[in-house]
């Protein structure tokens, strides 16, 4: 009578928290964590290339003298910042607990970074065919050529950023449907 409940107050004898459920075991076992990992720390890798790019790229505006809507919306900073971000977190995937959680919120991430990188490179393709219009790719001035260089290499990177996206929601997607069919 005298003795302590074996459940004092809802906590757990041993470790922090509750256990797992069998669904997140099947997420840990099945996920593939290097995989993940490469393809978070490429998408870390190209979203930092477009944020410096971006800046690179705003410098040498601000020095030649343009500055129009087109170019100086500094699109590449906000898209690299959620591309790092979706990066990093699926950098996280592999340390955390709960696989299922964090694959989701990296997830929801990288829709949004890839939202982000389309409106990149849709802008940045209107800047770069802009320039080939009139001609800077083939300008005689350095300051001109560096800016068209910066943007079709943000072009490049931008288009990589996207595939990388990509490559992360068919992963997500297939695990989920691998699990789904083993219910």
């Amino acid at each position: 009578m005298l003795a302590h409940s074996v459940q004092r107050g809802g906590r757990h004898p041993i470790g922090y928290g509750r256990g797992l459920t069998p669904i997140d075991y099947k997420w840990k076992a099945l996920w593939p964590s290097l995989l993940s990992r490469i393809i978070g720390a490429l998408i870390v890798l190209s979203g930092l290339l477009l944020f410096v790019l971006e800046i690179a790229s705003l410098g040498l505006l601000g020095k030649i003298g343009i500055t129009p809507s087109l170019y100086g919306c500094a699109v590449g900073i906000w898209a690299g910042i959620f591309i790092m971000t979706a990066g990093v977190l699926i950098l996280m995937i592999a340390y955390m607990k709960s696989v299922r959680l964090w694959a989701l919120i990296a997830f929801c991430a990288t829709v949004a970074a890839t939202i982000f990188a389309i409106i990149d490179f849709s802008i940045v393709a209107a800047r770069v065919a802009d320039l080939r219009s009139a001609g800077a790719f083939d300008s005689i001035f350095t300051d001109v050529k560096s800016v068209a260089g910066l943007n079709g290499a943000q072009l490049a990177f931008g288009l990589v950023a996207f595939l990388l996206c990509l490559a992360f929601i068919g992963l997500y997607v297939h695990i989920y449907m691998k699990i789904r069919k083993y219910r």
